[in-house]
């Protein structure tokens, strides 16, 4: 009787162990998922070009770094902003940096659909 007393809290604390490194994996694995990045989502069936300009700049035209999606119908795409809202254009932008149809601003981990 005595070593099933001595045993029991051991066992208790390695279950405990074993439940808190489990949920400390886990928390590790979902760090950053849809906080740090845009996610554009083409519900369409054709392909659509999504123009992105992002950085710490407040103006859209001069955020400091830019790039452009072609996204297939029924695909999904996305731009690691590091957390900061950027902002995309459907047309493509002037030399200047200014969209056509005017900059349409999303926030870090959105998921934005298009069609």
């Amino acid at each position: 009787m005595k070593r099933f007393a001595r045993r029991t809290p051991v066992f208790l604390a390695l279950a405990m162990g074993a439940c808190l490194s489990a949920g400390a994996l886990f928390a590790d694995d979902n760090v950053g998922q849809g906080g740090t990045g845009v996610t554009f989502m083409n519900e369409g069936k054709g392909t659509v070009q999504v123009f992105a300009r992002y950085g710490q700049e407040n103006d859209c035209s001069d955020k400091s770094q830019a790039t452009r999606l072609k996204i297939k119908g029924g695909e999904t795409a996305s731009i690691d902003s590091s957390g900061a809202g950027l902002c995309f254009c459907l047309s493509r932008p002037d030399r200047l940096n200014t969209c056509p149809s005017g900059w349409s601003k999303a926030e870090a981990g959105a998921k934005l659909r298009l069609r």
